[in-house]
């Protein structure tokens, strides 16, 4: 049976006018039952010719029926796959349990350089090697080597660095059904970057860097509206990155909007931001994150794509493991029902 406590939950986030034209529970949400597998997924780091990285991700689908359509999850610098199906107080931090709920697949990757994924030297890890080997796992799922389902459609669920690859993915490749670019936008503070410079570390292997222990609440959280406990765990699994995919995310994020890799997506594009998302919001130089002003800035963007949506969300961070994550995660996956159904 659906998690009642749930419903309860999605009832009211649907009060808020922000997200009320989004909110819809899922009429076909009869059970939270899922089946989900780990899986590797072979892909050429130059696109063509033998694999030779391998791409760890967890496929999840409802047990009910099965899905032609599969979000693709790509996740942000210091994060991993887990992060879409954060295992603390799963009825609120979880997106892989509501977008189950609401009929869909998700294959939640971890990105070439991270989590369980192939480690190349640090200077193969970039924004563009990254696509490229998404690129093969877009192909494995249309191709049905993915958990045995040829998928119809697959719709890209971008957070941070994640949605700047689905940018330069958009730019290259024309498989993709729809966008969802999540806590990124063309935008970027100066105080920000200044933080992040002085915020990470040496990791392993060499050539990678992680945070800081004690630097993720200041780079990504919204304090007041986060679980103490969910930023520990955040920062005693924090991931790597490598100055190679930060230089190539900031050009991407600065370009003008006419040599944007984005003005080549022809499909329907969401963007979502947290109100108080620290990359490009607030004092002492952000922008004031409402919808109005990020469709202001983003829609130069995105000339080719034939739907242009925003959703931000009062109170929110970087990171969207805050306490009003549902309000975020439902926004996102209606949306997807209005341009990719489930079935």
């Amino acid at each position: 049976m659906v998690r009642l406590n749930r419903l309860r939950r999605l009832a009211v986030l649907c009060v808020a006018p922000v997200l009320a034209a989004l909110c819809v529970v899922p009429a076909n949400a009869t059970t939270t039952a899922r089946i989900c597998s780990t899986v590797n997924i072979p892909v050429s780091s130059v696109g063509t010719g033998p694999p030779d990285l391998n791409i760890v991700g967890q496929l999840c689908r409802p047990d009910w029926q099965t899905p032609r359509v599969v979000q693709l999850l790509v996740h942000g610098a210091t994060y991993k796959r887990g992060m879409w199906d954060w295992q603390q107080n799963p009825d609120v931090y979880s997106y892989v349990s509501p977008a189950v709920e609401a009929g869909y697949a998700t294959l939640a990757v971890d990105r070439i350089g991270h989590g369980a994924s192939s480690h190349p030297p640090a200077d193969q890890v970039t924004i563009s090697a990254g696509t490229t080997a998404l690129h093969g796992v877009v192909t494995a799922l249309r191709a049905g080597t993915v958990g045995g389902i040829a998928f119809q459609k697959v719709v890209w669920v971008g957070h941070s660095m994640g949605a700047i690859h689905g940018w330069d993915y958009g730019g290259r490749y024309n498989d993709i059904n729809a966008y969802i670019f999540a806590a990124d936008v063309h935008y970027l503070k100066q105080s920000w970057l200044d933080l992040i410079k002085n915020s990470v570390q040496p990791a392993s292997p060499p050539g990678y860097f992680t945070t800081i222990p004690g630097k993720k609440d200041d780079l990504f959280y919204r304090t007041s509206m986060a679980d103490p406990a969910v930023i520990a765990q955040d920062e005693a699994t924090t991931g790597t990155l490598t100055e190679a995919e930060v230089n190539e995310s900031v050009g991407l994020t600065l370009m003008p909007p006419a040599q944007s890799p984005t003005q080549r997506i022809r499909v329907p594009v969401l963007i979502t931001l947290g109100e108080f998302d620290n990359l490009a919001c607030g004092p002492p130089d952000g922008l004031t994150c409402t919808k109005a002003n990020v469709l202001a800035l983003e829609r130069p963007y995105f000339t080719g794509s034939p739907k242009v949506d925003a959703v931000t969300v009062s109170g929110g961070g970087h990171s969207y493991l805050h306490t009003n994550a549902p309000a975020m995660y439902w926004a996102m996956i209606n949306w997807a029902r209005t341009v990719a159904p489930p079935v």
